[in-house]
């Protein structure tokens, strides 16, 4: 396996993502997972084939790999829900060197539980240790669709990129979130996902997983011909070329926040600090010597005032394009579903 790795080290690969990385040793003797009791799908309690010991060795080992190439990275999917059993797989800075957060993108749409997560992994993580923040991938619903709301919807995924892309650590993009892709329905015919045909319809994961919507028009600018699973209804104005010739869409906003994050050290590498705010509100503070940076975002459906520490702001972005950058931190006002983040 090392030599694999070897070979597309060699030819100038950036690091390789891993997949359910904890499952790449079992337990030595090979006993049979139970079944979970009641389960109607066939599913077993993981008691042997997955967590086991032995897998950090094997990391140490890879990593060793990795260490002898220059600028070189792997992430693991590390499908655990216990973020101090997730941590483990980082090491003393000797195994992965980033580890998917998957209760993160399993939290509900609220502040508290967004910053009890984010508190939670950062309490957990080794000293030479980095998050990871993600929120849609190719197995689980789009954020865009777990957090839709009859009027905010298209507000909440700015305020969700916002977060993202603030946060300490690396953040994760899946295709087509920076232009608010929602999950499609699949008729039952076009279904695809093998969950689909060997354990229920429900589990399908094509929802998500359908392409990605380029431009107007037939194809949406993905294929010329009948694609793998059906388009979106929306494709021919939920799209890149629409929203990139657009200031206020979606896509633009991400733009925005990733040369944010590219010109503040604050944003980019510094340390969180959650700040006291008011139910329903994630605030919280990154700074890196003397470069700061304040975000505070409101999940919530009204307007609410959080105080921040006062300061002179040099620059401002709020996820509402229509919203007049404050001069000043301290006492701030915002709308039902806004984020704002603040430069001092």
């Amino acid at each position: 396996m090392h030599d694999v790795l070897r070979f597309w080290l060699d030819r100038g690969v950036d690091g390789f993502r891993i997949d359910v990385i904890q499952r790449i040793a079992k337990h030595p003797e090979l006993p049979d997972d139970p079944p979970k009791e009641g389960d109607t799908y066939g599913q077993l309690w993981l008691c042997y084939e997955e967590n086991h010991p032995d897998v950090h060795a094997m990391l140490r080992r890879i990593r060793a790999v990795l260490d002898g190439y220059d600028e070189r990275a792997t992430v693991g999917e590390v499908y655990l829900l216990n973020q101090a059993e997730v941590a483990k797989y980082l090491g003393a800075g000797d195994e992965l060197h980033l580890a998917f957060n998957f209760r993160f993108l399993h939290a509900t749409w609220a502040a508290e539980r967004f910053a009890d997560e984010v508190e939670r992994m950062e309490r957990a993580l080794p000293p030479e240790g980095w998050p990871t923040l993600v929120l849609s991938n190719h197995d689980s619903p789009r954020h865009a669709s777990r957090y839709d709301h009859p009027t905010q919807g298209d507000a909440r995924a700015r305020v969700a990129a916002m977060m993202l892309l603030t946060l300490r650590g690396t953040p994760f993009l899946y295709q087509g979130e920076e232009i608010g892709m929602r999950n499609v329905p699949i008729p039952p015919e076009r279904l695809r996902d093998p969950l689909a045909h060997t354990l229920h319809p429900n589990l399908s994961r094509d929802p998500e997983r359908t392409p990605m919507q380029w431009e107007p028009g037939p194809g949406a600018g993905f294929t010329t011909g009948e694609p793998w699973l059906p388009l979106a209804a929306d494709a021919d104005f939920r799209n890149v070329a629409v929203q990139r010739d657009d200031p206020r869409s979606l896509l633009q906003l991400y733009r925005k926040l990733l040369a944010l994050r590219r010109g503040s050290p604050a944003l980019h590498a510094g340390e969180f600090a959650r700040l006291e705010a008011p139910t329903g509100v994630f605030a919280f503070e990154r700074r890196a010597g003397a470069s700061r940076a304040l975000v505070a975002l409101n999940l919530g459906d009204e307007p609410a005032q959080v105080a921040l520490p006062d300061a002179a702001v040099r620059r401002a972005l709020s996820t509402d394009p229509d919203r007049t950058a404050p001069s000043h931190a301290g006492r701030t006002r915002l709308g039902a579903a806004e984020g704002l983040v603040l430069l001092p």
